[in-house]
């Protein structure tokens, strides 16, 4: 899961973020970590022509060691005349670990164009903690724009830590080199090359990877993207690797909509070979109802695999605006463990349907229904469950951007658990709610619950988007001849 909130204006601009990922999560193309927990904000302020305020605070936490890095950053950045721009700010970190020390760092940076090259300049950044000698980090770089469409750059980086720049630790050392070369050759196409150098956990590495990333507008409605990159280490133990990606998406007709995506990783002898292939399907029946369905397959180079087949139906009264509804089926299948005698292979099926009605403008009324029957064949043994899902909400605006609402669930599943909770929210911006709440008591059933209100114990946040019919219509103007 993962969410950002930005803000932007002439003297303001800001954001708010964070993610959330399980132990389980394998994703080649995500830059997140399975297993891992981050929040943050991060923002900058004007106070005169010359001048502004950067901050950013940090949180991240490892869910399968405990292990929790807090950070501040504070820095004010001046710009003196039209060739030198100068920060200077300060640093705090605080590591979980017990034999790591805190982090409070002075901070400085240096951004010089080059005299008569204004398509040229170089940076140094500096930190030192004001405690301990040993901790410190600095980079050394720049950039230089050849053509309009065409930039070379370069950074070096040592830091006395192995987990970034909030965890500064004097009894590690850890250096990184970065130098790219990144071409606009197209308004939607991009080619980049890089060469990396590492010193980090697992000893001395270094990579050169090239990549192309384009997107083809081939008519009006119609857009394929493709990807390619290379990656090849030059020292060190990791092998390279080679990535292909390619989508379509397809909007030409106003009663339908299509995507497919496909995406192949190539790795040394096979073992990390991965295959993803996804495909997307909507149409519009009537003016009620509309059919949604969704396919993915995956396979992993050590023989695991994952299939996801989903088919929905929507239903929303477009005259009166009273009820809507929301019906879908999907099967699983995954195979863990493979290639062993003790393989695991997961397969389940999951019904859901939910229901609201709205007898006045201000009171709404939500119900759901969810059914989950599921195998687990591993240890030469098959064992089955099932469960039964049921929940209500009552909401209610008492102001014109707010509500407030209660909310109670039901889970039957080798006995009854149930779930009570209060919760407010607010109309951020059309179509879009953001809301707060506690359950005084719930549970938690990671297949069933995880489409809807949460009704795990505690606080929790909740974000939401309205879609309608509109999402169909076009303009007359964008209709093809």
């Amino acid at each position: 899961a993962r969410f950002e909130l930005r803000h932007t204006s002439a003297r303001l601009q800001g954001s708010v973020f964070g993610a959330t990922s399980d132990a389980g999560f394998s994703n080649q193309s995500s830059t997140f970590q399975p297993g891992r927990s981050e929040l943050g904000v991060r923002g900058s302020a004007v106070i005169d022509d010359r001048t502004r305020f950067i901050g950013e605070a940090i949180r991240s936490e490892d869910k399968t060691t405990g292990r929790r890095i807090d950070g501040l950053v504070a820095s004010f950045e001046r710009q003196f005349g039209k060739s030198l721009r100068a920060e200077l700010g300060y640093r705090h970190g605080s590591d979980s670990r017990n034999d790591a020390t805190e982090t409070n760092a002075l901070r400085t940076r240096i951004t010089y164009q080059l005299p008569k090259q204004p398509r040229a300049s170089v940076f140094g950044e500096f930190e030192q903690d004001l405690a301990v000698g040993d901790q410190r980090r600095g980079a050394l770089g720049g950039q230089y724009v050849l053509f309009d469409r065409l930039r070379l750059y370069g950074r070096h980086e040592f830091l006395s830590s192995f987990t970034g720049p909030f965890a500064l630790n004097g009894s590690e050392r850890q250096a990184t080199t970065v130098i790219g070369l990144d071409a606009g050759y197209t308004r939607d196409g991009q080619f980049f090359g890089e060469y990396r150098a590492s010193d980090a956990f697992s000893g001395r590495q270094t990579e050169a990877a090239i990549g192309l990333r384009n997107r083809w507008n081939l008519r009006r409605g119609l857009v394929v993207n493709t990807g390619f990159e290379r990656v090849e280490v030059l020292r060190g133990a990791q092998g390279g690797a080679t990535a292909l990606t390619a989508g379509a998406e397809y909007s030409t007709s106003p009663l339908w909509r299509g995507t497919a995506r496909l995406e192949y990783r190539i790795a040394p002898n096979g073992a990390g070979d991965d295959f993803l292939a996804t495909l997307g399907y909507a149409r519009k029946l009537d003016r009620d109802w509309t059919v949604l369905g969704r396919a993915l397959y995956n396979t992993f180079g050590d023989g695991g695999k994952r299939t996801r087949n989903q088919l929905g139906f929507a239903w929303r009264q477009t005259d009166r605006n009273r009820w809507n509804g929301l019906a879908r089926w999907e099967n699983r299948l995954e195979r863990l463990t493979p290639n062993t005698v003790n393989a695991s292979v997961i397969k389940s099926n999951i019904l859901s349907a939910h229901l609201n009605y709205q007898p006045v403008n201000s009171v709404w009324l939500s119900g759901r229904l969810a059914g989950k029957w599921a195998t687990d064949q591993s240890n030469g043994l098959s064992t089955s469950t099932r469960a039964v899902l049921g929940s209500v909400r009552a909401l209610y605006d008492f102001l014109p951007s707010w509500d407030a609402g209660v909310i109670g669930s039901l889970l039957s599943s080798n006995g009854r658990q149930y779930g009570v909770g209060v919760e407010a929210g607010r109309i951020v911006v059309t179509n879009m709610r953001v809301a707060a709440g506690y359950n005084v008591f719930g549970f938690k059933n990671q297949d069933l619950t995880s489409d809807g209100a949460t009704t795990e114990r505690g606080l929790y946040l909740h974000l939401g988007f309205k879609f309608s019919e509109d999402f169909f219509k076009r303009s007359p103007q964008d209709r093809l001849p």
